[in-house]
């Protein structure tokens, strides 16, 4: 992937990307079946990891719809339990290609309940972030213990989670419980420190140094990759925002 400068590009631009995204894939597993239905939250945990990006997405859609006092948030996300991540995702993949053993994080998973669900279903579902979006599984995830999905879904998705990041560079990226505590426009949680803070448990988003896509689940991701480079966002096809300088 030709690197990128994405100074010049205006936060509208980013969301319009990014909802180019959430379309396209949308539409490109419509055929596929899935077994999440509203009501299955057993996935809807306080492990969620995004970029600035999607975490100011998701404070506009609470502004916009008073979904939850701003004072209740804050409560929240001061009681809650994440998961750290250890790297980004690009950071992960930037290890594995320069063959280096990426850091692994050294909590466990949290599965505490998501702070936006309500009776099992999620009160930010049309802002909700792309990790989100692509959890998936092809069998209830409850009798299994584990979601099932083909590897061509996991690659795409990691593909995806690397664009995001990239179009987010610069910006902070970890735990969405950790993010939403240090972006503008919400009150100051107790805790919260940006990137580079001696008390930060957040990332700085970086540049994709290039997809990992076993050969495998190659023809499946860049069917996807082309249908999303050619659609036409904001004046430009996706591949030409993608490859600015």
């Amino acid at each position: 992937m030709k690197k990128t400068t994405w100074r010049n590009m205006t936060e509208s631009v980013k969301r319009k990307l990014l909802a180019s995204i959430y379309e396209t894939y949308e539409t490109f597993w419509a055929d596929t079946f899935f077994a999440c239905r509203k009501g299955c939250a057993l996935c809807c945990t306080q492990s969620v990891t995004l970029t600035a990006l999607e975490g100011n997405n998701i404070l506009e859609y609470l502004a916009e719809y008073d979904v939850i006092r701003e004072d209740d948030l804050a409560g929240r996300l001061e009681a809650a339990t994440p998961s750290l991540p250890a790297c980004t995702t690009n950071q992960f993949a930037g290890s594995f290609l320069d063959g280096k053993v990426p850091e692994t994080g050294a909590e466990e998973w949290s599965l505490a309940p998501c702070i936006f669900l309500a009776g099992d279903c999620c009160t930010i579902y049309p802002a909700r972030p792309f990790a989100c979006r692509c959890f998936v599984s092809t069998a209830p995830c409850g009798p299994a213990g584990a979601a099932l999905l083909p590897t061509a879904v996991i690659s795409l998705n990691t593909a995806l989670m690397q664009i995001i990041e990239h179009l987010d560079q610069g910006g902070c990226w970890g735990n969405m419980i950790e993010v939403l505590k240090v972006l503008p426009g919400l009150k100051s949680a107790e805790g919260g420190a940006g990137p580079g803070h001696k008390k930060s448990r957040l990332y700085i988003s970086q540049e994709n140094p290039g997809f990992l896509i076993p050969p495998e689940d190659e023809a499946a991701v860049v069917k996807y990759l082309n249908t999303l480079y050619m659609k036409e966002t904001a004046g430009r096809t996706f591949a030409e925002w993608l490859h600015e300088t």
